[in-house]
């Protein structure tokens, strides 16, 4: 018989999932700050950059996107490290930064983002924000997927694909941060 895991216990000091939750404060920064500049013409640029079009069609989406991360983020999300999973190599062969089930909630009704070591040991803590941000972007409403992780893919995605690439709002809210 399968104990199910407890989705209450804030995570193991020095775990993946603690090392997450301190960069929360700083993803909840990047989404206010996204939202809070959609009008201003860094963001049309940067509508351009990563959607293809900074149209009133494409800032509405993004605007859409944002505050379903907002929503997530402020949950807060329960930060999680399953160990066994993150250990399992992904369809590319490589093992996995982070992932979520989309919806799932704890028993607390916070939204689950899985961590694992590899996205918060590779020195770069803008990138673990990134990871929060892009795993937001998973949970409804935004049920944003994954088309592309790679750069110059990004760069050229259709703005259909775009919009549903949590990459995409990644970079955006990096860039709108003044990250790249």
């Amino acid at each position: 018989m399968c104990v199910p895991e407890d989705l209450t216990k804030p995570p193991l000091p020095g775990s993946p999932a603690a090392k997450a939750s301190k960069k929360l404060g700083t993803a909840q920064a990047w989404t206010a700050t996204a939202m809070r500049n959609m009008g201003t013409a860094q963001a049309g640029q940067l509508l351009t950059k990563w959607f293809g079009s900074n149209s009133l069609e494409t800032t509405n989406k993004v605007k859409s996107v944002i505050s379903s991360v907002i929503n997530v983020l402020s949950g807060p999300p329960y930060f999680r490290t399953n160990q066994e999973e993150c250990d399992k190599p992904g369809s590319d062969g490589g093992l996995a930064l982070a992932w979520v089930t989309p919806g799932e909630k704890n028993n607390q009704g916070r939204y689950v983002i899985n961590i694992c070591e590899k996205a918060v040991n590779y020195g770069c803590d803008i990138c673990v924000v990134g990871t929060i941000v892009h795993e937001a972007a998973h949970h409804p409403t935004a049920s944003t997927g994954d088309v592309a992780y790679d750069l110059t893919e990004i760069e050229q995605l259709q703005t259909s694909e775009a919009f549903t690439n949590a990459e995409n709002f990644a970079y955006f809210f990096r860039d709108l941060n003044g990250g790249m």
